[in-house]
């Protein structure tokens, strides 16, 4: 199973595994070229109007492989929570990338 669905944007992991996703940011149709000081980042949150990050990565390479590791769920309950993704640029420049989707962490038998 993969740990992004493409479509919907939708992540799903199992508590204390790993996942991998490769994101490619585009403005305008083009691949973005990111500048010394630019910065992408991922949150996920239990609710979107929490102000705690339960999750953080930052990203300064376009194309970039997200990494959730297994330490990153691993004290967190199982159920659903939200992410997003956004663009900080040197200059201050703010794009949200991807707008509050869902994030879904299952259970481990093992």
């Amino acid at each position: 199973m993969d740990f992004v669905n493409r479509a919907t944007k939708r992540m799903m992991i199992t508590r204390g595994d790993s996942g991998r996703a490769k994101f490619v940011l585009k403005m305008n149709g083009e691949v973005y070229e990111m500048n010394a000081g630019d910065q992408i980042n991922f949150g996920v949150k239990r609710a979107y109007t929490d102000t705690e990050c339960l999750i953080e990565k930052t990203y300064t390479e376009n194309p970039f492989i997200l990494a959730v590791e297994p330490e990153d769920t691993k004290p967190l309950d199982f159920g659903n929570y939200v992410w997003d993704m956004q663009l900080v640029t040197v200059d201050g420049f703010t794009k949200t990338l991807i707008a509050k989707k869902d994030f879904t962490i299952t259970e481990e038998v093992t």
